[in-house]
């Protein structure tokens, strides 16, 4: 029995209190307590808990020993003749379990000390103080244990054994590291002791091993306050009391000095195989705190929803049914990752690289859809395989709803391909949103081709950094044939997994892969109103920029169109919304008409596809959920939660704001979210709110084009002509492309694309064969001419999506249909020699009315109509004791001179937007324009002249 008894407690560990009292110098244990728990995990195996039997007669007992035992009752209340077992027996019982654990953790050595003298002999035990382990015992003079006389002001061993258990469960109990082979789950909460010193006060981790969830150790730690309280300003003071609110922690509590846990975080997450945090703000915080960069996974972004309960177990919190604990949420992050059987869980985000192919069909101009996609998660040190995905989308609606078009693009798919249209596996907006996910958080794409990269880019609205096997120098050639089941035929049909299979193979073969693309994050701030509990963007303001470097990649503001809302349907709440808006914004509701359903879904992909994006707080992401109906799976970072506070800018320049003097503006907002983070990271601002580094200069291009489709929903320019407004040199030169066709022969055009060319040259007049420019070269010529462009104006939407897929949508679009000009199609050529006839739609000739209406309505633009409330009111004037009268008069002729050139300035705005009203609305003003340049000239010029003198006078 002993020999088994070894066996079991080898790999255990015991928790022991006992009390006792003294027979002369002879220690005598009356009751004790006792818990065997794992070595590593603590899970409780078995307990103990005995009273011994008096070991003689009380009336045998010396005088001494009865007071020592006096002294003992009034503490502990166990009378002399209570008992459970003979004292012999819970000796030899006591002995036998010690001696064959591998720890016994008592409260300090005096308790080892009188253990050696109950046994009377040196204990060879290994024991652990907890006392060393800052370990803040305060007996519990109350029990609910029977053997108590006086349960009320009685202390109890069991209970003490109990709370050392609880203890040792939130704090570090064998803290193992084995760098490399460990992982580390961590929670924490905190304060901000200054602008940009954040404390954590409260932390919880487990150290775990990484193949097998094992636990190797916990910490649990409360940090002593800097300062003393009556020396923190009245800010801290008021952030500590938001800090107490909701976790409430005194101020003066603490377990160790915040340096301390600085120092062993650091080295601890150092060590780290991967360690999770809660979400991106945890991240960050531990980040600003650490003072390093760690690349943690964000168990929120994988799949973990954990609402912080206000029910808590642990002495630090003052109110535990309204405070939330580290240790509480921790627990939970750790079941959630060894409950999860997905490998990408235990995958930080800089370790991924994704291997992708792909086939799909075009549904009417611009939808691509993915049928058929395969993946693999490569490790990027060793190429090792973490694990693939497969899927096929189902159709999206039933097969006689294809239009003609349609039906051909499937047509041409299934001829290649093989899959059937009601064939599928998975919802195609499920398939996009993995996708996104996937491709967002990992450190390379590889793709197979050009087209491909194309394409999905095409189908996210997006331009993803993907490397392409042919520019690695690898020979890729898809796979013919498959024994995939899901091709009708698979002796000729080409299977995405295969081809993805073959990528992975040859990737393989390089002795290392090229460098890792940067990751982008997006600064993003809105301004919008509710309607009917809907909340409506209407204007939003981006910076995409690089993450590790802050460099701006590219900056974007646009007033979106509203959904048509009829204002007898809106109720009295959406009403004040909008009116609230329509004072802090002050844009109209009617501003910018294109189209909102086709904005709103670009908006929901630009943010899906970004690493992660910065907003104000918590309400700003909660808005943007309700906006784009709660399907985001971005990554969302709340710089409230970093420190960062926020005053709103009520004066800006922007245009789009009727009395911008007093509104607030999306793109300011933007820009002093960028250069807190800026100088929050590097100690820098890049002055964004200050100065416009964005735009050091000036190169507006206006462009339009005319083309037509080809199949697989591709497009073809014909007739291009750019025109650069900014020209500062003998470089800077407008472009015009005459493209040829991309093969001789028309007739190998379906039927449908040859009819459509035909109607295309009777509107164009421009042939077939007509063209000078390689086919091929248009998308890198147009890339090369317009990225340094800071301003692309376009006619409309549709202009611009156009253009989008031959230069990418990393720009700055301003379409004319926004800026509500009315245009007709101008029926003329002016001389251009590719057109059959003079009376041909010709995209040089637009392009240059285009520039002149650029020319002038926004180079001499006027300044905004000046704001006088408050400004020089009469009626607050007043006279000093001893005022001439010649002295007042003075006055009020300088008064009167200021009305006089307040009507004056309001009349000429008056006849100036009276002239601009008829320009844009009169029905043969483009005609005007075109047939008689100079009979408008003569009104600019006094337009300019008027302005010119209201300006200086």
């Amino acid at each position: 029995n002993k020999r088994r008894q070894h066996l079991k407690f080898i790999k255990m560990e015991a928790i022991l209190d006992f009390n006792g009292y003294f027979s002369g110098k002879k220690f005598t244990i009356k009751e004790y307590s006792l818990y065997v728990i794992r070595d590593q995990t603590h899970d409780e195996v078995s307990r103990q808990f005995q009273v011994s039997k008096p070991p003689i007669n009380w009336h045998a007992l010396s005088l001494e020993n009865k007071n020592n035992y006096r002294i003992y009752f009034e503490k502990f209340g166990i009378s002399w003749k209570r008992g459970t077992r003979n004292a012999k027996v819970i000796a030899n019982n006591l002995w036998d379990t010690l001696k064959n654990v591998k720890a016994i953790y008592v409260l300090n050595r005096k308790k080892r000390e009188l253990l050696e003298n109950y046994f009377d002999k040196d204990l060879p035990f290994k024991f652990i103080y907890l006392d060393d382990l800052r370990f803040g015992f305060e007996p519990v003079m109350s029990t609910q244990c029977r053997y108590h006389k006086n349960p009320q002001k009685n202390n109890c061993a069991g209970d003490n054994a109990l709370a050392m258990m609880k203890w040792l469960n939130r704090v570090r109990i064998n803290p193992v590291e084995i760098p490399g082979q460990t992982n580390i789950v961590i929670d924490f909460n905190g304060y901000f002791f200054s602008d940009t010193e954040y404390i954590i006060k409260e932390y919880s981790l487990i150290i775990f091993r990484d193949k097998t969830n094992e636990i190797l150790g916990k910490d649990f730690q409360v940090s002593n306050p800097p300062v003393p309280c009556h020396q923190l300003d009245k800010i801290t003071q008021d952030n500590y009391a938001s800090y107490y609110n909701s976790h409430g922690i005194g101020w003066n509590k603490g377990t160790q000095d915040n340096e301390f846990i600085k120092n062993d975080l650091t080295q601890k997450l150092k060590n780290a195989k991967i360690i999770y945090v809660r979400d991106q703000t945890q991240n960050e915080l531990l980040i600003t705190y650490l003072n390093r960069d760690f690349n943690a996974v964000c168990l929120v972004d994988i799949g973990l929803n954990l609402e912080p309960e206000m029910i808590i177990d642990c002495e630090n919190h003052v109110e535990p049914k309204k405070n939330n604990c580290a240790h509480d949420n921790v627990s939970k992050m750790f079941k959630f990752i060894t409950m999860s059987n997905d490998d990408k869980i235990h995958l930080p985000d800089n370790d991924t690289n994704i291997v992708l192919d792909f086939n799909g069909y075009y549904l009417g101009e611009n939808k691509y859809v993915i049928k058929e996609c395969s993946l693999y998660a490569v490790r990027e040190k060793n190429k090792e395989i973490i694990y693939s995905d497969y899927a096929i989308s189902k159709p999206p609606y039933m097969c006689h709803k294809l239009d003609e078009v349609a039906k051909l693009n499937y047509a041409n798919y299934y001829e290649t391909f093989g899959i059937d249209w009601s064939k599928g596996t998975h919802d195609t907006n499920l398939i996009k949103k993995d996708l996104q996910k996937k491709l967002r958080t990992s450190r390379n794409i590889f793709l197979r081709d050009q087209i491909q990269r194309d394409l999905l880019n095409s189908y996210f609205h997006y331009e993803f950094e993907a490397f392409i096997l042919t520019d690695l120098g690898l020979t890729f050639d898809s796979v013919e044939g498959t024994n995939c089941t899901n091709h009708e035929h698979p002796d000729k049909n080409i299977c995405a997994h295969d081809n993805a299979t073959k990528m992975v193979e040859l990737l393989a073969q390089m002795p290392r892969l090229p460098r890792s693309r940067a990751k982008e994050n997006l600064v993003f701030d809105f301004n919008g109103f509710f309607v009917n509990d809907k909340y409506v963007v209407k204007e939003y303001s981006s910076y995409l920029i690089n993450e590790e470097t802050y460099q701006i990649i590219h900056d974007e503001v646009d007033v979106l169109g509203s959904p048509i809302i009829q204002k007898d349907t809106i109720d009295e709440k959406s009403s004040e919304s909008y009116n609230a808006f329509l004072n802090d914004i002050g844009i109209d509701l009617n501003k910018n008409v294109s189209d909102f359903e086709l904005l709103k879904e670009s908006l929901r992909s630009h943010l899906n596809v970004t690493n992660k994006v910065f907003v104000m707080d918590r309400s700003k992401h909660q808005y943007l959920l309700n906006y784009l109906d709660n399907n985001l799976t971005t990554r969302f970072v709340y710089l409230a939660d970093l420190g960062f506070k926020f005053e709103p800018k009520k004066n800006t320049t922007c245009i789009n704001h009727k009395n911008p003097s007093t509104k607030n503006c999306a793109k300011d907002n933007a820009q002093i979210m960028l250069d807190w983070l800026s100088e929050r990271k590097f100690g820098v601002s890049l002055g964004l709110s200050k100065f416009n580094l964005t735009e050091p200069q000036q190169r507006n291009i206006i462009v339009d084009f005319s083309g037509y489709d080809l199949p697989d929903n591709k497009y073809a320019i014909k007739e291009l002509n750019a025109i650069l407004v900014d020209k500062n040199s003998e470089l800077d030169k407008d472009l015009y492309l005459i493209v040829k066709p991309p093969y001789p022969d028309i007739q190998k055009l379906p039927t449908i694309f040859v009819d459509a060319y035909v109607e295309f040259e009777k509107r164009h007049g421009i042939g077939w064969n007509t063209g000078e420019d390689d086919f091929t070269k248009v998308s890198q010529t147009l890339k090369d001419y317009f990225k340094t462009a800071t301003h692309i104006y376009v006619k409309n939407l549709e202009k611009q999506k156009l253009l989008e897929k031959f230069i990418g949508t990393k720009h700055h679009f301003i379409r004319f249909e926004d800026l509500k000009i009315r245009y007709e199609p101008i029926r003329r050529t002016d001389g251009c020699q590719n057109h059959h006839n003079n009376t041909s739609i010709c995209a040089v000739v637009y392009s240059k009315f285009m520039l002149q209406w650029f020319e002038n309505h926004i180079l001499r633009r006027l300044p905004p109509r000046p704001d006088y409330d408050g400004v020089d009111d009469r009626s607050d004037v007043s006279y000093a004791p001893g005022t001439s009268y010649e002295e007042a008069q003075s006055v009020e002729r300088v008064y009167s001179n200021i009305d006089e050139g307040k009507q004056s300035i309001d009349n000429f705005y008056n006849t100036i937007e009276e002239i601009q009203d008829y320009l844009q609305n009169s029905e043969n003003a483009y005609s005007t324009i075109y047939g008689e340049d100079e009979d408008l000239e003569p009104i600019y010029s006094t337009i300019d002249e008027v302005q010119q003198n209201v300006e200086d006078h």
